[in-house]
């Protein structure tokens, strides 16, 4: 297993998070010395967008929707993807901002068509981006859910080596960022239990297909995105 090292962000993996040779990280707590190093590549962080090459904009500009109802955020979602059908349970009481702006955007069709960009083996794939850089969004940030502690989220665990972490478990869908309260589109699923600063928006958690998950590569589609 890999452990990751809370540092500051800054940089340009591709995007919201595929991978690089040289990067820095949006985290900024100091680690313990008893922390392994490991490469700053696996953060699941956007990157921010090349001044040259700003984001896409939507036609119809799009907004954060704000926490819609529980009845409209607490269902399933299927990702039907080149590689099988990925259904996530929605967790609005663990994330309600960030389950309320994925409903919004399934709601406009705007994951369809939308690759995977990122895989980092053991630890992650992440999709979310129109462009496929992984600099791209929806065209506006909103802010983050408070990440529960253990106790009160079955998503993570604890992690006694470092305090500043915790264990975001195998299926584990939240949000990926570029520092606090930069969500927008991009999410990334768990491919195992690795430890991360709680700075990641928790809002679902794979309960069919992580055999698609698995098999995931960079390029892969969300041919559709549906709530059912």
């Amino acid at each position: 297993m890999r452990y990751l090292l809370p540092i500051l962000v800054a940089v340009v993996l591709l995007g919201q998070g595929c991978p690089s040779s040289s990067t820095t990280t949006p985290v900024e707590s100091t680690p313990t010395p008893a922390t392994p190093e490991t490469s700053v590549a696996t953060l699941p962080y956007q990157s921010e967008p090349a001044p040259e090459a700003p984001p896409t904009m939507p036609t119809e500009p799009l907004s954060f929707p704000g926490v819609l109802p529980t009845e409209q955020t607490d269902v399933t979602v299927r990702l039907a993807t080149t590689k099988g059908d990925i259904v996530i349970q929605l967790l609005p009481d663990q994330g309600p901002k960030a389950a309320s702006n994925f409903v919004s955007l399934v709601s406009k069709k705007f994951y369809d068509g939308v690759t995977f960009h990122r895989v980092e083996p053991a630890f992650v794939i992440q999709g979310g981006d129109p462009e496929g850089t992984g600099r791209g969004g929806p065209g506006y940030d909103f802010e983050d859910d408070a990440v529960l502690p253990p106790e009160k989220n079955p998503q993570i665990k604890p992690f006694p080596a470092n305090p500043n972490f915790v264990l975001y478990t195998r299926g584990t869908v939240a949000m990926a960022n570029r520092g606090p309260n930069t969500n927008g589109s991009q999410f990334f699923i768990m491919l195992g239990d690795q430890p991360l600063p709680p700075a990641y928006s928790v809002f679902g958690r794979v309960i069919s297909g992580m055999e698609a998950v698995d098999a995931i590569r960079v390029g892969d589609k969300m041919t559709t995105v549906s709530v059912e």
